[in-house]
């Protein structure tokens, strides 16, 4: 039986890879990358002789470009990698305001401990690391376990009305993170704009991971989002105007 001549068959190899390298070049210049095409179509768009090489020297410089060829003409298109970022399981997730009395009557005044159910967030753990929560002003309630239930109706009303959150004109509470910077083993701190009451300021507090859960908390002033700590009998009965806020995010 008569062997094939290497010769041919390094020519019809050659054949085969030209037009491969054409066909890739056709389809990256129809995926936007004409650069990469551009210079496939100067190496392998011209007609010219062909000219043996040895067969590992086409097998180092061919295969991977005929590789490279049919994934494009497979249909490959570009990918842009992005962070693996997951939604925020808000059953699982808390967060809680707790706004402290203050003035010369406090001692008659009340604590108000504010439930804040997390509408939608999502997170990244993975660089670059992110966190985004969002807070429906309508859902906030007012627990003050130790308030009978008509006092506690009244706090609620106040809350959600123009003279505090005003969840008719600013329906959400947004919080995006710009920088989450490592503070050592599971703790990170946290920067990002938080928006309440229309008003959008830049915070930042410390955050540590126990049991899988993100937890901390970050103190905030009314003032500083447009809101006018509520005062009673002339500011001799009110609310201070610093809020403590505390999380806890699950996955």
């Amino acid at each position: 039986m008569t062997k094939p001549d290497p010769s041919l068959l390094q020519d019809v190899v050659a054949a085969k890879v030209l037009d491969a390298m054409k066909v890739a070049s056709a389809a990256l210049r129809a995926a936007g990358i004409p650069r990469i095409a551009a210079g496939m179509h100067l190496l392998f768009g011209r007609t010219r002789p062909w000219r043996p090489m040895p067969s590992p020297v086409i097998h180092r410089a061919l295969c991977p470009a005929l590789a490279a060829a049919v994934i494009v003409a497979a249909g490959w298109r570009p990918v842009v990698l992005r962070a693996e970022t997951g939604p925020i399981n808000v059953e699982q997730s808390t967060l809680t305001v707790f706004v402290y009395k203050s003035g010369l009557f406090s001692a008659f005044a009340d604590n108000h401990i504010i439930k804040a159910p997390i509408a939608r967030g999502s997170i990244s753990e993975v660089a670059p690391l992110s966190v985004e929560v969002t807070v429906h002003s309508a859902d906030l309630r007012a627990l003050d376990p130790n308030l009978a239930p008509d006092r506690r109706a009244d706090v609620q009303a106040r809350m959600i009305s123009a003279e505090v959150l005003d969840v008719a004109k600013f329906p959400d509470i947004t919080f995006t993170s710009t920088a989450i910077e490592p503070a050592g083993t599971d703790r990170w701190t946290v920067t990002g704009k938080l928006t309440i009451h229309g008003q959008t300021r830049s915070i930042a507090f410390p955050v540590a991971r126990v049991n899988g859960r993100y937890r901390g908390e970050v103190a905030i002033k009314q003032r500083d989002f447009g809101i006018e700590p509520i005062r009673i009998a002339g500011g001799a009965v009110k609310v201070k105007d610093e809020m403590k806020v505390q999380f806890e995010i699950a996955r």
